[in-house]
């Protein structure tokens, strides 16, 4: 019975082990995809940010998102930065994307309007309802 209870005991400990190791791979291979997205978005902003230049109903919205890829960019230089600084900066590049696209569908608006005032025509035939 003894024998048994260390051989039973000697299982558990390995099993153990390698659930922590597991544990352990998930948690790198989280932090190694995180890092890989934060560098893809930040590039994905960058063009974001170049093609949006003029044709944007806030040109804030731009300047923010400069800020957002600057940040991202500093925090990427650095070695091994915290899990939970990587997810904000990729959260603030998100929001700030969406808000310079925001811009970008507003301006198209704004023009259209333009547009048709200029061509003395009605918005409902430039602007689908």
């Amino acid at each position: 019975l003894a024998t048994q209870l260390v051989n039973l005991n000697s299982i558990v400990k390995a099993a153990a082990k390698d659930v922590k190791s597991s544990a352990k791979t998930k948690q790198t291979n989280d932090y190694n995809s995180a890092v890989d997205t934060l560098k893809t978005t930040t590039s994905e902003a960058s063009t974001l940010l170049y093609n949006s230049q003029g044709v944007v109903a806030d040109d804030n919205t731009r300047t923010t998102l400069q800020s957002a890829i600057d940040a991202a960019n500093t925090l990427l230089q650095k070695d091994k930065p915290a899990l939970v600084d990587v997810q904000k900066a990729q959260n603030n590049l998100q929001t700030a994307s969406d808000a310079v696209n925001a811009s970008m569908e507003e301006y198209k608006t704004q023009r259209a309007a333009a547009d048709a005032a200029a061509a003395g025509g009605d918005l409902r035939t430039v602007l689908p309802l």
